[in-house]
């Protein structure tokens, strides 16, 4: 019996390339007017990171961060993606700092560390911030956790294409996986002198008041998936609090600030300044600054 080669599966660009990002007809149905028409540029350097728009012959130390299509921002120009905005506000901060955009759609805590241990480490560089939750959720209820064959959260790959087996069924949600590989991922980081940092992500929460989320879930459905998201989040806090690690809350400081996203999750230009501009102000130790 021949079986498909199989490998571990990096969730991360194609090293240097260029390309444009359009929304989908589907995604427009599910967002508010602040997503705009696009189509949105996407740039990636030798590593496959969405690229900095710091120039490469400045010297500055390097802050990666990992996450989902939260991170990963696509459709907004490129110039106000979030890790672009934290660039930004460093240098205004007169802490020039390059962000390096490691966001890809679907990524889980999993694939993160996969990312960690097989690319960040070597590049060393002074932090790294792990941003992410929203697929870490579908995990937490899957029966086989981080490890299914669903075709976006499988870890392995096989000859460069998804499983696409689906998954075997849910189960009741369950922070603990979830907790363990933001261990590992702490640890490794520690082991090799790289600081790790943690963000939550923003959502809507109302169903009641909100359009966009009556178009796309059942109050009973919405509900739902709030409490999935609540179990994933509270991991995450949980984790940084036993392991000393810097947490920016995004969910709860940006609470009920539905202006700042297009559909249930995703940030519009608005959100990735505001919001970018909060995180690098806070790495920099700085509560208010000026950005």
């Amino acid at each position: 019996m021949s079986l498909p080669e199989r490998k571990i599966r990096f969730k991360e660009h194609q090293p240097g390339r260029s390309w444009e990002a359009i929304a989908t007809e589907h995604q427009r149905t599910y967002s508010d007017a602040t997503l705009a028409t696009g189509p949105f540029g996407v740039t990636t350097d030798s590593n496959g990171f969405i690229e900095s728009g710091l120039p490469k012959d400045v010297p500055a130390p390097t802050l990666m961060v990992l996450g989902d299509s939260v991170v990963e921002n696509l459709f907004v120009a490129p110039e106000e993606r979030m890790c672009r905005a934290m660039e930004r506000c460093f240098q205004r901060l007169g802490q020039p700092t390059r962000v390096l955009n490691g966001g890809v759609s679907g990524a889980s805590t999993l694939h993160s560390l996969h990312v960690i241990t097989g690319k960040v480490i070597p590049m060393r560089p002074k932090q790294v911030l792990i941003m992410n939750g929203v697929i870490d959720s579908d995990c937490l209820t899957d029966i086989d956790s981080y490890w299914s064959k669903h075709e976006w959260r499988d870890p392995l790959s096989y000859d460069y294409k998804p499983a696409d087996e689906g998954q075997r069924g849910t189960v009741e949600s369950s922070p603990q996986d979830r907790k363990r590989l933001l261990r590992m991922a702490v640890m490794a980081l520690r082991e090799f002198d790289i600081e790790p940092l943690f963000a939550t992500f923003h959502r809507r929460s109302s169903w009641a008041t909100d359009e966009v989320l009556q178009r796309a879930f059942r109050e009973h459905q919405f509900a739902k998936r709030m409490a999935w998201w609540d179990v994933s989040l509270n991991a995450m806090r949980s984790v940084a609090g036993q392991m000393n690690v810097r947490l920016f809350d995004v969910t709860r400081q940006f609470e009920g600030r539905t202006e700042l996203l297009y559909d249930e999750i995703h940030m519009n230009a608005r959100g990735a300044e505001e919001i970018g501009g909060w995180l690098a102000g806070r790495i920099a130790e700085q509560e208010k600054p000026k950005c």
